[in-house]
This record gives C-alpha cells, structure tokens and sequence, in this order.
C-alpha cells in the first residue's frame, strides 16, 4: 500500500513539476510571440501538437502567416528606366535641281553643222571702210563667176592656191547648199590662210557676221581679201570675155 501511494505521488509530482515548466516556457516565449510570432513548425517540442497550436499562438500565427526561413532578400533597387531615346532628325529636304534649258542645235548647212561663233569684235573705222570696199568687189566677183567658163576659171585659180585637185573643190562646193562660187572662194581663202575649215568659215558667215569680221576674227587682214577678190574677179572677167570670142 505505501509503495502504491508513493508511485501515485511521484506521478502527481512529475504532472505538476511538467505543468509548471510548460508555464514556465509559455512565460517566456510569450514576450518574443508578441514580438514577431514564429511558425508553427518553429515552435518548441512541447509546445507543437498535431494539428493545433496554443490558443494564443494560435491568433499570433494565424495573423501573421508562416515566418519566412533564410536570409530575406535584400529589397530590390528600383532600377532608373532607360531614357527614350530621342526620334531620329528629320533629313534635310533635297533641294529641288536646277531646271536646265533644253539644247537647241544649230541650223545646218548642207551636212554640215552651224557653228556658233565668239561674239565678234566691232571693227575699226580702217576696217569698216575696207568692209564696205570688199562687198562691192563681191557683188562684181558674184555677176562675173556665175557664167560656167569662169566658174571654172575662179576653181582652177582656188586649186592652185589651196593645192587642192580642182574636182574635189567642185563637190565640197556643190555640198554646201545655196553658196555662190564666190562665197565658197572667199571661205576658201580664209579657211587656207588661218589654217581652218571652209565649212566652219561659211558656218561662222551664214551666223549672221560680215565677210570683214569673219576675217578679223581668223586674224586675216580684210585687205588681203579684197586683193584677192580683186584677182579672182579679174580671172573671171578674161575666162568669160574668152569663152564669148569662142562662141562668136
């Protein structure tokens, strides 16, 4: 019988000693709870049941939800949004293009092309004196050399002194539409002495400039022409006062 009591004792002590300790822990947790409440899962052995907490940790970690394990991430920086980048100039507008002026060509010739020449210089008054003595002579010279003995005459004379064959000067001459023999002499003359073309000198006449200013502006003196229309003239007037005795 007092073996009985005395186990029944030592149980009665051993309930009360692990009731005391179990207050004494809730003592002292309760403080930190209130602090920041723990989880369930942090809570003490004797503390965790199955599926309940205490009544007052219960509320604590019903509000406050499971504590976070681990080291809490640093909060993130908030990062400076990427300025926008700026729209793209808008391209300088192409100037429009200078409209050009369509190319006139120049009026032919026969085959040949006009020539448009330098502006001519104004003559002397020496000058335009000989001007004026060189188209009488050639309104002499074109009376005379339009009879065909001396439009020979005048082609033979030309051949000699650009030492060209007399036929081939007689086709150059017939290649130029609506040229005088006395005209396509003269050009002849010009053209050999300033070391150019007779079709440039006739293109540079039919311009519009006078006989005087085409030779001034091949640098030959107006009075060479006008001894040298003088002797074609001259040669005309035999080759035709020949022909007229042969047919008398």
């Amino acid at each position: 019988m007092l073996a009985r009591r005395m186990m029944k004792n030592i149980r009665m002590l051993k309930r009360t000693l692990l009731a005391g300790a179990s207050l004494a822990t809730v003592a002292l947790l309760s403080p930190l709870a209130q602090a920041d409440p723990p989880a369930k899962d942090n809570l003490p052995p004797g503390l965790q049941k199955k599926d309940k907490l205490p009544p007052g940790w219960q509320k604590k970690v019903g509000k406050q939800g499971p504590a976070e394990t681990g080291t809490s991430a640093a909060p993130a920086t908030n990062a400076t949004p990427p300025a926008p980048s700026a729209p793209p100039a808008p391209s300088a507008s192409k100037p429009a293009e200078t409209a050009k002026a369509p190319e006139t060509k120049a009026p032919t010739t026969g085959s040949t092309p006009q020539i448009h020449p330098t502006p001519a210089k104004p003559l002397t008054k020496e000058q335009q004196e000989r001007q004026a003595h060189l188209e009488k002579q050639l309104g002499s010279f074109e009376a005379v050399a339009a009879q065909p003995a001396a439009t020979d005459r005048v082609l033979g004379r030309l051949s000699r002194i650009t030492d060209t064959p007399e036929a081939k000067l007689r086709e150059q001459w017939k290649g130029q539409s609506g040229v005088t023999v006395s005209q396509f002499y003269l050009a002849s003359v010009i053209a050999k002495r300033s070391h150019s073309k007779t079709e440039q000198v006739l293109a540079e006449h039919e311009s519009g400039r006078t006989w005087g200013e085409v030779a001034v502006a091949h640098k030959v003196p107006i009075a060479d022409l006008n001894e040298a229309v003088q002797a074609a003239t001259a040669a005309a007037r035999d080759a035709e006062r020949k022909a007229q005795r042969v047919a008398n």
